[in-house]
């Protein structure tokens, strides 16, 4: 399937460059996959499905023709991720002979947890910031954000940027399954984010390294860029007063008459439980 909805702006700004995909057969990672693409990027896509069992199904060959449908170049890889001599054997053989000048970024993006987040969605929040779904989601996401930290400075000497990027809430095929429609608090489809890594990938070198350690937010990168997903909107941020405001009232999530400002996190973080010093 192609990819609807204008592309984010700029052109082609990937062109000629290869990032790695993980997990892209579907849900965030077919959508950053395909929103490479529509950046002209060369994608190689890993996940366990090659081609579908059946009509329809999620496999990296109906992602790869999406991606090239899109403007993009496709290599896809069967990994299993879970599996250490499929991870070495990606790494050792199958990416120098895809990509012989090496890769110019990895988008780390395969998870398997997803069936364990929905026994657990009645407990909502922001996983790393406040509880979400129980403590080992949200001790995940901490140390997957110290883990960014921590990598940054070990890679700065060899001039490689690592970032942790927040999606936020998003609509992938799993989580609507389980959820149902989502808000419009909260709707940010995969293909957007897909469209504002697109973005973040475009920056000059110098501005990756500086943000190198850093946690972005989809939702404010896309705001900064003008991106847009497939039905032209744009998902608030995190710290959005119109977010917080849906989140707070249901009610007033189609209310078109409440701000959408940005807070800083400084202030935001006033509204969320903080850990004690003895």
């Amino acid at each position: 399937m192609a990819a609807k909805g204008p592309p984010p702006p700029g052109g082609r700004p990937l062109s000629g460059r290869v990032y790695v995909v993980t997990g892209a057969t579907r849900g965030i990672g077919r959508g950053v996959a395909i929103g490479l693409g529509e950046a002209g990027a060369t994608v190689i896509l890993t996940g366990r499905t090659g081609s579908a069992a059946t009509p329809g199904g999620a496999c990296l060959d109906e992602v790869a023709a999406a991606v090239t449908a899109a403007g993009g170049v496709a290599h896809p890889a069967v990994v299993d991720h879970g599996e250490d001599a499929s991870v070495d054997a990606f790494w050792a053989d199958t990416v120098p002979r895809l990509a012989p000048a090496g890769v110019d970024g990895l988008v780390n993006n395969a998870y398997a947890g997803v069936s364990t987040l929905a026994e657990n969605l009645h407990r909502p929040c922001i996983g790393g910031v406040v509880p979400l779904f129980d403590p080992l989601y949200s001790v995940g996401k901490v140390a997957l954000d110290r883990l960014t930290a921590d990598g940054a400075a070990a890679l700065q000497a060899e001039g490689v940027a690592m970032m942790s990027v927040w999606p936020g809430m998003v609509s992938t095929e799993k989580m609507v399954a389980y959820m149902g429609a989502f808000d419009a608090a909260g709707d940010t489809t995969p293909l957007y984010v897909g469209r504002c890594l697109a973005v973040l990938l475009g920056w000059p070198a110098e501005r990756l390294l500086a943000a190198s350690g850093a946690i972005l937010l989809t939702a404010d990168l896309g705001r900064a860029a003008g991106v847009v997903d497939e039905a032209g909107r744009s998902p608030p941020s995190f710290r959005s007063t119109r977010y917080l405001a849906a989140v707070a009232v249901p009610a007033l999530a189609a209310r078109w008459w409440v701000p959408d400002l940005l807070l800083p996190w400084a202030l935001v973080r006033l509204f969320f439980p903080r850990q004690r010093l003895w």
